[in-house]
């Protein structure tokens, strides 16, 4: 992507977001009430089956949504203030190099990394949220499984409906799986578990 190009598209949004302020994120839905969330935790260390405690880093997170808009690029939305650059932001590569340590800070890496962050998110178990970015990865998994029922789909149905490429679409349905969420009853049809 050229520098001119890029230098462009922000004016416009700039000059946008002046005119049209987007709306207040929303933050993630989450449970509030330290009781509660204490004996969530406490539940989940105490049981025999392994767990995942997390929370997503702030410089982390924004560079997995960068990376969410360089492969599902939407020029409207960017310019509206509620889309992610198509490009890798020479802010995120360098926050994620100064802030959060992150060796070698090439573009192929963090798309390594954002992918990573992708796949292994459903496994998570119990998520400090704190980040209105979460509801963009939130957003994904849900809009799959909302096309799944309890009659199995192809998996080439999948990818036209979600717009999501075959590698990702994989990745995605296994983790579902893997939740005890998604089930593969033949080969390429998946469906909800009842």
């Amino acid at each position: 992507m050229s520098k001119f190009y890029n230098r462009i598209s922000r004016s416009i949004r700039k000059r946008y977001i002046k005119i049209f302020p987007p709306a207040i994120p929303i933050p993630p839905k989450r449970d509030m009430n330290p009781e509660q969330v204490s004996r969530k935790i406490y539940e989940a260390l105490q049981s025999d089956s392994p767990c995942m405690i997390a929370r997503f880093g702030g410089i982390e997170i924004n560079c997995v949504c960068n990376y969410l808009g360089i492969i599902k690029p939407n020029f409207i939305q960017f310019i509206r203030g509620i889309g992610q650059p198509w490009w890798w932001e020479p802010y995120t590569m360098e926050t994620m190099k100064n802030n959060a340590g992150f060796f070698s800070n090439t573009s192929e890496n963090l798309s390594k990394f954002a992918q990573m962050m992708i796949q292994d998110t459903p496994l998570v178990d119990i998520l400090a949220a704190w980040r209105y970015e979460e509801k963009i990865l939130e957003k994904e998994f849900l809009m799959l499984y909302s096309e799944l029922g309890l009659q199995p789909k192809n998996i080439y149905e999948l990818m036209e409906n979600t717009g999501l490429k075959y590698e990702k679409l994989v990745e995605m349905l296994l983790q579902l799986q893997l939740k005890g969420l998604v089930e593969q009853p033949s080969y390429n049809y998946y469906s909800r578990l009842s």
